[in-house]
């Protein structure tokens, strides 16, 4: 009753059809003890497991009456850390869930799957209101719900029900529309050691870099012309250990949003009308360790949390003046 499932891609994980062939690796996501604090309980053997997503590889009953559309979540680096899944109805309205191991909460990814499942379901699967029940107690969940919009209470027009020691959300879903990947914020840091300076507008030469940086025309590394990191990414950070908003926090030069900027290495991508070609991860150094430390945080503890996170190095193929606010385009291979 469901159209063929895809890959999904959010900014924290890439979102993957459920597979007989996950088990293995999700029996050890889902023994994770703290994903049972307020129901269920953890699978009892890695057979037992691949032998439900066997069933769930059908992706529904028989009859047809309702659609299984599950996804296991994979973060960079490879491994899986969770997954979300969704019950479509004949009716348009689905009862979504998700559960993510204790130790990536708080970075993110959560919502970003659940936020990405939401976006699919709506334009790719014909759902037009997501439902969530969970158990009163479990303050986490109602609390990422409420960050993703949703309203107390089931839907009228649903027609659904729920135990008495549950609550739920719900979520009006509109088809999605084209995905838009932008440019949020233009740093560039002088020459000197003078202070990082936020820009609406920069001059963009091939080959060299942003005018007035302190690393334009500079050929010490590969990708040196340009960098850029995730807005997401710097927001994760931020909300998981309670620092104030800055977007400048890692001194790359372009932040992005809405894009999956590891995906971009080896890739050829405009920002308006500057064309630039992805080489490399921009990965953390101790000096991004040492700025971004704080009483919960040493230097090397930055270091691992930002690292496959903190940007992309990349070339400038056309120059051009760029703008905050320019949409992102990737060339097709």
């Amino acid at each position: 009753m469901t159209d063929p499932m895809r890959v999904v891609h959010s900014p924290r994980c890439t979102l993957e059809p459920l597979q007989a062939a996950h088990a293995e690796a999700m029996f050890a996501v889902l023994s994770d003890p703290a994903l049972y604090e307020f129901e269920n309980a953890p699978p009892v053997s890695v057979d037992t497991l691949r032998e439900r997503y066997q069933r769930l590889a059908w992706r529904g009953p028989p009859d047809g009456s309702e659609g299984w559309l599950n996804w296991v979540l994979r973060v960079p680096g490879g491994d899986l850390c969770g997954v979300v899944q969704a019950t479509v109805r004949a009716d348009g309205c689905a009862w979504v869930a998700y559960e993510v191991a204790s130790r990536h909460w708080r970075q993110g990814i959560g919502s970003a799957a659940v936020r990405a499942m939401l976006q699919e379901l709506a334009g790719h699967h014909g759902v037009h209101t997501a439902v969530a029940a969970l158990k009163a107690a479990n303050h986490r969940s109602a609390g990422l719900l409420r960050h993703l919009g949703f309203h107390p209470g089931l839907p009228p027009e649903c027609g659904l029900a729920i135990e008495a020691d549950e609550i739920a959300f719900h979520l009006p879903l509109q088809p999605s529309l084209p995905h838009t990947m932008t440019i949020e914020h233009l740093f560039i840091r002088p020459p000197g050691g003078g202070p990082q300076l936020a820009l609406a507008s920069a001059s963009v030469v091939a080959g060299a870099g942003i005018e007035g940086d302190r690393y334009f025309g500079a050929k010490d590394e590969p990708g040196q012309n340009l960098t850029l990191v995730e807005a997401e990414a710097i927001e994760a950070f931020q909300q998981a250990h309670g620092r104030a908003s800055d977007y400048g926090i890692t001194g790359r030069n372009a932040v992005t949003r809405g894009v999956r900027l590891n995906d971009l290495v080896g890739r050829t991508f405009s920002l308006g009308g500057v064309r630039c070609r992805g080489v490399e991860l921009c990965e953390p150094c101790l000096g991004l360790g040492q700025a971004l430390q704080g009483a919960d945080l040493t230097p090397p503890q930055v270091v691992r949390w930002w690292a496959h996170r903190a940007g992309l190095r990349a070339d400038v193929l056309q120059g051009g003046t760029l703008d905050v606010g320019a949409v992102l385009v990737i060339e097709p291979d």
